[in-house]
């Protein structure tokens, strides 16, 4: 508020500003306003400021605005449109404090005016702050108040005094007493001395003309007017007058919307130099946000550097080479080509927190080209082409979820909208940016460089760039395709949590249990009277004159309709309840399957990674045999064949293996999770047992609400009863007292009626109808019984025999497999048998452990669904 306004003013204004708040804008919840001082002053402020802190809803309930900053415009817009005259700026509380510790103002941008002449400060303060508000993305300009105060000034008229005999002193006693009082004796109370003061009541303290008319002595003894020896004046004087380093100053401040603070300051600069002539002896400075950006470029002008250059020599410490160590370190130029476009895409400018983005991006960057580099280093005995190609190959899994792990934290930063989203966002989207730049060209770019590099064509331009085509071709075709199959790695998890979170999370078991609260909630709507109504009519319906009236009715359905409703509402909760334990039940033998199956795939991918060892093993020996000309060419055929196909197995294991753990997260709906059990184990034996009570309930239950129907629509034979009431006026109808009744003399009266169903063939054939509905339902589901009982015994016969089977493979099997597996090792190892014999053995013990998977597999098939049919 201007200077020297109230306490009441600034209480009056603040909550005016509150109300305008809370009625225009509903995203304000709260407004708490804060003047004045406390007790300790860690924030002093004077009494025509207040703090109006605005608490506002969460972002999601807004309506008005977006974003913070389109909020504060229009919340400023209306406060100055209804409080003309008052100053108003928006911004965060810890900001503002911070502000004002650093800069000794609240505004993002002070411009400090130095001088001698206070009156010429304010007039240099008040023109930068005309020429800050032409500045775009300046906002809520703020001059410092200098001036303001009102003063009171006895000028000595000197040459009056002494004329009239009267003293200068005498002069100041005569307002020192008037105003801060004199003492004119002393009181005492016991042993107490207390001064008695002299001096005006408050209310003459307030007018001049009283402090005009005080007298004051002469040297003769005589007393003359104060107005005749001293000019009285009340000026306004200085509010406050501000030093730094021992000179005045005076400030102009402002905040930054929607522009980076140097380029406004740069701006301003530009127009201050141009527009404004400084006088001798007058200085300005800048500081705030743009002196603390200064400090933070310095400080980043050291550590960027400092951290290429270490980054640099680390990288020579770990290769030992300066050529790989300037390969790798080409990811830094192609991580930051990404990080400066996303912050141009995004309209955001370059600032402190970009900066230290760029050195957390650098960082990742060079790990991706080290991972790379080492790959190449390790099949560096290969050709050059073979080296790019298995080592790209190798380690594209950990490069592409390096990149995803980084990019993918960053984005919650990226898209953040809430406190402290100025600072993330610009270190977010270049983190992101970067890496994805970095990760595409990295793969690419990298390798070929690599490839150039060692097949030494440099040196030939057309040959050089005709290898590095043929690079980025053959790293094109790598299997990009491999790419969308990479996702992050799944959680492991015990099969009791993989249950939980199926019966937690799965759609089926959600519908089922919105179907019962819909069932829950619709019970309590059976007992429907129907709408009332109420009709208002008016006209000569019984005179000349205009008569009125009005009626209520309302149908009442005969109580038994209204009990059979309810007992139908009933069966259908009852119905919802059951169906959803059927429905978990389903689902979790749903998932005690597939979990089966992933422990199935990991047992077969084991057993086919021997048996590709294998393969491979003896295609080597049969090459090196044939090369020796000790055996036939179909001999090296048939091993090489046997080979591809062991490999081509193994992948089909593995593709199998994919689409059974997709399967799982597809049912409890995480993309990120996996069973950690890695070997199939035998479930518990069966015991025989009957159907599960759920099932013979949920018949019942079914069956009982098709009874509930019939008995619903047998009551269309009752009849509804129908009661009203009519208030009228029959204006000129003779009273019982005499006289003719008018507009105020009412009449009423009541009706009862009944509705009686007279329309019997369409009454008897919806009755029957659901009659017969209801023996359907009671067939379907006896058959479906009968069904589930046919069920259980084929299941129980089946298992009986798997029983004997993984009987026989966990005992005489188990034993002669594992002294087979010892006898071939030692023997092949002694030089008993040939490697023809060994193979063959072994291929026979793979193959026995891959049926007893097979057995074992569709056991725990038969027992998880037994177990769901029945009791056990």
């Amino acid at each position: 508020l201007p200077t020297g306004s109230s306490l009441e003013e600034t209480i009056a204004v603040s909550q005016q500003a509150s109300e305008v708040l809370l009625r225009q804008f509903p995203e304000v919840q709260q407004c708490v306003g804060k003047i004045g001082t406390t007790e300790i002053p860690l924030d002093p402020m004077p009494l025509e400021a207040c703090d109006l802190m605005v608490i506002l809803k969460p972002r999601d309930a807004w309506t008005t605005a977006t974003t913070r900053e389109e909020l504060a415009d229009a919340m400023a817009t209306a406060l100055h449109q209804a409080l003309p005259g008052v100053e108003f700026g928006v911004q965060q509380p810890i900001q503002m404090r911070f502000n004002e510790l650093m800069t000794g103002a609240r505004q993002d941008v002070v411009v400090k005016v130095f001088g001698d002449d206070l009156a010429e400060l304010a007039r240099l303060a008040d023109s930068i702050g005309v020429l800050a508000s032409a500045v775009p993305g300046a906002a809520d300009i703020y001059v410092e108040p200098i001036d303001g105060l009102p003063q009171v000034v006895v000028a000595v008229d000197r040459a009056a005094a002494a004329t009239l005999g009267v003293a200068v002193y005498d002069i100041n006693s005569t307002v020192q007493a008037a105003f801060a009082g004199q003492p004119a004796g002393s009181l005492y109370e016991g042993e107490r001395r207390f001064d008695v003061m002299v001096r005006l009541h408050p209310d003459d303290r307030a007018s001049i003309e009283t402090l005009q008319r005080l007298y004051v002595p002469t040297t003769a003894g005589t007393l003359v007017p104060l107005h005749q020896v001293s000019r009285i004046t009340m000026p306004t004087g200085p509010n406050q007058i501000q030093r730094e380093d021992g000179r005045r100053r005076i400030i102009v401040g402002f905040n930054v919307r929607d522009r980076d603070v140097q380029s406004i300051v740069a701006d301003l600069q530009q127009r201050v130099g141009t527009q404004l002539q400084m006088p001798p002896g007058y200085e300005i400075t800048y500081g705030g946000a743009f002196e603390n950006l200064n400090a933070a470029s310095a400080r980043l002008a050291i550590a960027v550097p400092a951290a290429l250059l270490l980054i640099l020599v680390l990288l020579y410490i770990t290769f030992g080479s300066a050529v790989e160590t300037l390969l790798v370190f080409t990811a830094i130029p192609l991580s930051a080509i990404g990080g400066i476009a996303a912050l141009l895409l995004r309209g955001l400018p370059f600032s402190i927190s970009a900066g230290v983005g760029f050195i957390a991006l650098f960082g990742v960057a060079v790990l991706n080209g080290i991972v790379l580099m080492s790959a190449f280093k390790k099949h560096a005995h290969s050709g050059a082409l073979r080296t790019v190609l298995r080592g790209t190959t190798d380690r594209l899994r950990p490069v592409m979820m390096t990149a995803l792990v980084a990019s993918l934290g960053f984005i919650p930063m990226a898209l953040s909208t809430s406190d402290g989203a100025e600072v993330q966002r610009p270190l977010a989207t270049v983190v992101i940016g970067g890496l994805v730049s970095s990760t595409l060209l990295t793969l690419v770019i990298l390798p070929a460089l690599y490839f150039v590099v060692r097949t030494r064509i440099v040196r030939h331009t057309r040959s050089a760039a005709a290898s590095v085509m043929a690079a980025l071709l053959i790293l094109g075709s790598l299997g990009l395709a491999d790419v969308s199959a990479q996702t992050a790695p799944p959680t492991p998890l015990p099969r009791a949590a993989v249950l939980q979170l199926v019966q937690q999370r799965n759609i089926t078991v959600e519908q089922a249990t919105l179907r019962q609260e819909q069932a829950r909630v619709l019970k309590g709507a059976s007992v429907d009277l129907g709408p009332t109504s109420i009709v208002w009519s008016g006209g000569q319906y019984n005179a000349p004159d205009f008569d009125n009236s009005f009626s209520i009715e309302q149908s009442v359905p005969f109580p038994t309709r209204l009990a059979a409703a309810h007992g139908q509402a009933e069966a259908a909760e009852a119905v919802a309840a059951i169906e959803k334990s059927l429905a978990v039940r389903s689902v979790t033998a749903t998932a005690e399957g597939i979990m089966d199956r992933i422990a199935y795939q990991r047992g077969i991918l084991r057993i086919l990674d021997q048996q590709d060892t294998l393969m491979q093993r003896a295609a080597v020996i049969a090459k090196r045999s044939f090369d020796a000309g000790q055996s036939p060419s179909v001999a090296l055929l048939t091993a090489e064949t046997n080979a591809s196909e062991a490999t081509m197995q193994r992948l089909q294991a593995e593709a199998d293996l994919v689409k059974a753990e997709l399967e799982l997260r597809v049912l409890c709906r995480d993309s990120a999770v996996t069973v950690l059990d890695s070997t199939l184990v035998r479930q518990p034996a069966y015991v025989q047992g009957t159907l599960a009570k759920e099932f013979r309930v949920a018949a019942e239950r079914r069956q009982q609400l098709a009874a509930e129907q019939a008995d619903y629509a047998s009551t269309e034979w009752w009849p509804d009863l129908t009661l009203a009431y009519t208030n009228q006026s029959l204006i000129g109808t003779p009273l019982p007292t005499g006289g003719a009744a008018v507009s105020s003399n009412r009449f009423e009266f009541a009706t009862v009626g009944i509705s009686l169903p007279l329309w019997f063939p369409a009454t008897s054939s919806r009755i029957e109808a659901s009659q017969v509905e209801q023996q359907i339902i009671a067939r379907t589901e006896q058959a479906e019984l009968l069904a589930l009982d046919r069920r259980v015994n084929m299941l129980e016969q089946e298992f009986r025999a798997l029983q004997r089977a993984m009987d026989h493979y966990d005992g005489p099997s188990a034993t002669r497999i594992a002294t087979l597996i010892d006898h071939a090792d030692r023997s092949y190892n002694v030089g008993d048998i040939s490697w023809s014999e060994y193979q063959e053995a072994m291929e026979t013990a793979l193959d026995v452990q891959r049926r007893r998977l097979d057995v074992l597999l569709r056991y725990n098939e038969v027992v998880i669904e037994l177990r769901q049919l029945t009791m056990n």
